[in-house]
């Protein structure tokens, strides 16, 4: 990893920088301001809405939860019961007015917010779970090392026609 980008990873992950940014006057709303260029919202139900949103504009889109590094299996838990929820969203599993997201919407599951590196068969059942619940199809899993930078990923897709998952 290039010494830039372990810097900004470091900002990127470190709590102490959150909190300070969170105690700062307008420090919250400037950090979304530059954020929301990248980020389709503060909570899933946003996030769902712009799904929809770009869907309607004939762009494509993937939903992923923010995290990094998760090394607590009990947190990684936590982590898959939210995947679950936009799972069930993708799969059309859930009722109401969030039921069922467009085709071209993908789930994005990052194999590091599931404690890969300290817990890799709970990892595995936890992607299992999530890939289950979004029915086996536009989800996409990838990992991301943090001393190396490097990626690894696999996608699943219901037709040859599916978007990309890397569509943001």
């Amino acid at each position: 990893m290039s010494v830039d980008r372990a810097i900004l990873f470091r900002l990127a992950t470190s709590e102490r920088l959150e909190r300070a940014v969170r105690r700062a006057p307008r420090g919250e709303r400037l950090a979304w301001r530059a954020a929301s260029r990248y980020v389709a919202g503060p909570d899933a139900a946003a996030a769902v809405q712009r799904a929809r949103d770009l869907a309607g504009d004939g762009v494509a889109a993937s939903l992923d939860l923010f995290g990094e590094l998760v090394r607590d299996p009990a947190e990684a838990d936590r982590v898959t019961g939210g995947y679950l929820s936009l799972a069930d969203q993708l799969s059309g599993q859930a009722g109401g007015e969030q039921a069922g997201l467009p085709e071209s919407t993908w789930l994005a599951v990052d194999l590091s917010h599931l404690a890969l590196d300290t817990d890799p068969g709970g990892c595995a059942d936890r992607l299992a779970a999530i890939a289950g619940a979004a029915g086996g199809c536009r989800c996409a899993s990838t990992c991301r090392s943090a001393p190396t930078g490097s990626a690894t990923g696999c996608a699943a897709s219901p037709s040859p026609a599916a978007p990309d998952p890397a569509v943001r």
